[in-house]
C-alpha cells in the first residue's frame, strides 16, 4: 500500500468521527487547499486545463451556495446607483 493510500485511509477514519458541521468545514478547507495552487501562480499546461480547473472551482462555490451570502446583486446595484440628495456647498 502506497503512502497516499495510507494517508487517505487515515483521513477517512478521522472524518468518520466528526459531526456533520465539522465535516463541512473539512470540505471547505480542502477547497481552500486546492485553491492555493492557483494563488501561487501555478502554470497550466494548456488553456483548456486552466478553464477546467476554474470551472470546477466555480461549480463548487455554486454548490455551496456562496453567492447567496452576498444577497441580490441587482438589488445592490440599484441601491448603489440611486441618486442621493446633494448637500449645500459650504465654501
Amino acid at each position: 500500500m502506497g503512502v497516499a493510500q495510507k494517508k487517505a485511509q487515515e483521513l477517512h477514519a478521522a472524518i468518520d468521527d466528526l459531526t456533520l458541521p465539522d465535516m463541512e468545514q473539512v470540505l471547505d478547507f480542502i477547497a481552500y487547499l486546492k485553491s492555493r495552487s492557483v494563488r501561487r501562480g501555478r502554470k497550466w499546461s494548456t488553456e483548456a486545463e486552466r478553464q477546467r480547473v476554474m470551472t470546477r472551482a466555480i461549480d463548487a462555490l455554486a454548490e455551496q451556495g456562496v453567492a447567496e451570502l452576498f444577497g441580490n446583486a441587482g438589488e445592490w446595484q440599484r441601491e448603489v446607483r440611486q441618486d442621493r440628495p446633494m448637500k449645500p456647498f459650504e465654501g
